[in-house]
């Protein structure tokens, strides 16, 4: 490991720090993007997987599509920590390549990483996503869970309601029953 790496898992240590440390942490990280992006995206690779997480969490930061491929690849981390902060930060990113992996993601048993998919996809705004959403809140079993699919719903706006229209013309009882809900709140 040399310098520029040691100094990066420093900086990813002191990431979120509301400190001088914590700033020097994101402008040399940000700078660190913009002359070496390859150090960062290793980073999500590290072995501590508290790293890995803040790596994604950075590469949300700066909002730069190029991460997109190795974010992906994260939402299959071993860790249900780093694979929420990988959905995080494709949401911020706002790249609709994630939309099917994050879909995928709302089926999933952790109800952490059904939130976090959840407020990813509200970000992203992808007519694609209403429906899979409509359905994680039809199946929702959190409270906390319920509330950001309904506000990523609704933070879809115009884009998503002609699919809440139509779910809500849909054979399905439940699921039109949700649309008309959903359609009624957001009016």
């Amino acid at each position: 490991m040399d310098d520029v790496e040691r100094l990066l898992l420093r900086w990813l240590d002191d990431l979120h720090e509301p400190t001088p440390e914590g700033e020097t942490a994101r402008a040399s990280i940000r700078a660190l993007w913009g002359s070496e992006p390859d150090r960062l995206l290793r980073a999500l690779r590290e072995a501590r997987y508290v790293l890995r997480a803040r790596a994604a969490d950075a590469l949300g930061m700066f909002g730069d599509a190029a991460a997109v491929a190795d974010l992906l690849s994260a939402l299959g981390d071993e860790v249900d920590v780093v694979r929420g902060h990988a959905a995080n930060a494709l949401g911020q990113i706002g790249d609709v390549r994630a939309v099917d992996a994050l879909i995928d993601m709302l089926g999933g048993d952790d109800v952490w990483l059904r939130w976090a998919a959840a407020e990813a996809l509200g970000h992203l705004a992808d007519p694609a996503a209403v429906v899979p959403l409509l359905e994680a809140w039809l199946d929702a079993d959190h409270e906390a869970l319920l509330t950001v699919i309904t506000e990523s719903l609704g933070r879809m706006g115009a884009i998503g309601r002609p699919a809440l229209e139509a779910a809500a013309r849909s054979d399905r009882d439940d699921v039109r029953r949700a649309a008309e809900y959903l359609l009624t709140t957001f009016s």
